[in-house]
């Protein structure tokens, strides 16, 4: 494995390797989610824009984060899992009632993730955690990142593309 180097070009040629393209698609489709979700750059300087759900947890090396935009029906929710090990039915406490709907999910076997199984929505209860009076249980892929967006009546599937939902 060769460093990488300014004054050389990349090793285009390791795109053979489904791996390595997975990892390309996985940048592709994540690039495209941040030009096309609002709550990842309007109040990206602002105090409001950013919210934590997860941040204290050592022993499971989970950390959860909300962002907002300036509508309602931008804000997303973005789990992360640092550890070779899923968590199964992992509660994050939150502060909307809605439910959410997955956004992108690295565990996809479209960028070589391992395919667990995740539901496509969330829903949340009115159970407290995290200091939330809603939480909802979710299932965490290993070293994955889940990122969902609250449901409205048009959602934006895993690839940014916007369609209708009766959600």
């Amino acid at each position: 494995m060769k460093e990488w180097n300014y004054a050389r070009s990349l090793s285009w040629e390791l795109l053979q390797y489904i791996s390595h393209e997975g990892i390309r698609r996985w940048v592709r489709d994540l690039n495209r989610t941040f030009r096309n979700e609002p709550a990842l750059y309007e109040l990206n300087y602002e105090e409001a824009g950013f919210e934590w759900m997860v941040v204290g947890d050592f022993t499971n090396s989970v950390l959860a984060v909300v962002r907002y935009g300036k509508n309602a029906s931008d804000t997303l929710l973005a789990i992360i899992n640092l550890t070779p090990v899923s968590r199964n039915a992992y509660r994050i406490g939150v502060s909307h009632s809605k439910g959410w709907n997955i956004l992108l999910n690295s565990d996809d076997p479209e960028y070589w993730g391992s395919n667990m199984a995740i539901s496509a929505s969330l829903t949340t209860e009115s159970i407290p955690s995290n200091g939330k009076s809603q939480s909802a249980l979710v299932e965490i892929p290993p070293l994955a990142t889940l990122i969902y967006k609250i449901q409205t009546k048009s959602v934006r599937n895993k690839k940014g593309i916007s369609s209708k939902s009766s959600s």
